[in-house]
């Protein structure tokens, strides 16, 4: 009895353990098979970069000989703005290793004069406070001044004007207004009149005069005039 109840024990073990190897064997080709896919797809995907890549250079160089157009105008506007933000001296324009490099970047460009360059300048600079002028005409709020005298690394003395307002979303605004040459003394007498002369520029009127002042006793002789 027990034998005969034994066999078919083993029996079905050796079944159970055949469906399983049969199982970890397909399991095991799905995994490969998956890699595999997997693999295809990474390497499909690399390819489909690089060739995305080498288009957008491809484009990038295509653009760059197609669409680029040498303007002597905006070679002299770019000037202008250089020699304004770096501080550079007028005459910086005709340096001989100047030149060469304005050449080596474009043979077509012609060469501006120090002349030239100041002319832009001043022409920027009216430009400059006609568009200040429109800006300070919608401000509905008062105007406040602070003025700064100093003087720059060549010892020559400036005063430095700047005006400040809050804005009708309450929001807090700037502006350069001028810096102004001082001849003479530092005085409250002459700082007051370079204060005044700045305003009618703006065409600010006399009523707002709000002035600060860090130090000193100047800023009280400006407020009374």
């Amino acid at each position: 009895m027990m034998k005969r109840k034994l066999e078919p024990s083993n029996e079905n073990n050796a079944n159970d353990e055949k469906k399983s190897k049969t199982q970890e064997a397909e399991l095991e080709k799905s995994v490969q098979l998956t890699d595999e896919k997997n693999s295809d797809d990474e390497e499909q995907n690399t390819e489909n970069v690089d060739e995305a890549v080498q288009n957008m250079s491809t484009t990038r160089k295509k653009k760059g000989k197609t669409s680029y157009v040498f303007s002597q105008e905006s070679y002299r506007e770019a000037l202008v703005d250089w020699i304004i933000l770096s501080d550079q001296p007028f005459c910086e324009c005709g340096v001989q290793s100047f030149l060469k490099m304005v050449d080596s970047l474009n043979p077509e460009a012609i060469t501006i004069s120090k002349e030239t360059v100041k002319r832009d300048i001043i022409k920027k600079f009216a430009k400059q406070v006609e568009l200040i002028k429109l800006r300070l005409k919608k401000v509905s709020s008062k105007l406040s001044f602070t003025l700064d005298a100093w003087t720059s690394k060549n010892v020559l003395p400036f005063l430095a004007i700047r005006t400040h307002w809050i804005n009708d979303n309450w929001e807090y605004e700037t502006v350069l207004l001028d810096f102004w040459f001082i001849k003479g003394k530092h005085s409250g007498l002459n700082i007051s009149k370079i204060f005044l002369r700045c305003l009618s520029r703006f065409n600010i009127p006399l009523s707002q005069r709000f002035v600060s002042r860090e130090r000193g006793d100047r800023s009280f002789k400006t407020k009374e005039i």
